[in-house]
């Protein structure tokens, strides 16, 4: 918990909060970052499955058991079907069905293994330009999308969801959606410099955010815990 002047600015109670306190995390992995906080990660890319576009139909099946039984399965396939799930992520991104279903493989996939080996498989799966749309999912108005997706980016400890969790931090008018996103930043920002982590913090403060959590310097380090 997080006070100012005595009053509660931030408690971890709610969505990521409660996985900052419930799952012990190993150390990230080492990657350097560049001043754009954007940099790729250079791991070996396992060949991308061709998942047949029949399985992501049944996401959309209005039996409530196929539709969890094929999040299941797509969760069983492996880093190598990340590329297949974004892609579809993306053609149908304002879809509840696909985005919880996508969302919560995504999160499924790390829970089952979350490991250094896991990471990087699956960060080695993802592009930069895929980030926005994950953290976006880890912004929605739905609790159960922003969960998984959240969950997802938490585990995953990839640098580059840092810059557009800033953004997104910044701009959230919802405090909890907000404290989200700096968890994001937090475990992504692990292995950080010092020097690249008040640049974070710097970042946080400069974009003119609209909610008090992220205006609020000394709390914002506190929540980061860096």
């Amino acid at each position: 918990m997080v006070t100012e002047n005595g009053k509660v600015v931030f408690k971890e109670v709610r969505s990521l909060q409660d996985l900052a306190i419930a799952i012990p995390q190993p150390g990230a992995v080492p990657v350097p970052l560049l001043q754009s906080l954007l940099l790729p990660v250079a791991l070996a890319q396992s060949p991308p499955l061709d998942i047949d576009p029949v399985i992501f139909d049944r996401l959309q099946d209005d039996d409530a058991s196929i539709r969890r039984s094929t999040r299941d399965n797509l969760a069983a396939l492996g880093p190598a079907a990340v590329p297949a799930m974004i892609r579809h992520l993306k053609e149908d991104v304002d879809d509840y069905r696909t985005k919880l279903g996508i969302t919560y493989a995504l999160a499924e996939m790390m829970r089952r293994s979350p490991t250094a080996e896991t990471r990087q498989a699956i960060s080695a799966n993802l592009k930069e330009e895929d980030f926005p749309v994950l953290v976006a999912a880890a912004q929605d108005d739905d609790d159960t999308v922003r969960l998984q997706a959240g969950e997802f980016l938490y585990l995953l400890q990839d640098q580059r969801s840092i810059r557009p969790s800033i953004d997104a931090a910044a701009t959230a008018s919802d405090e909890t959606k907000a404290a989200d996103q700096v968890l994001i930043i937090r475990e992504a920002g692990k292995n950080l410099s010092s020097d690249e982590k008040l640049k974070v913090i710097e970042s946080l403060n400069d974009l003119g955010a609209v909610n008090d959590l992220i205006k609020n310097k000394d709390a914002l380090t506190k929540i980061l815990k860096w």
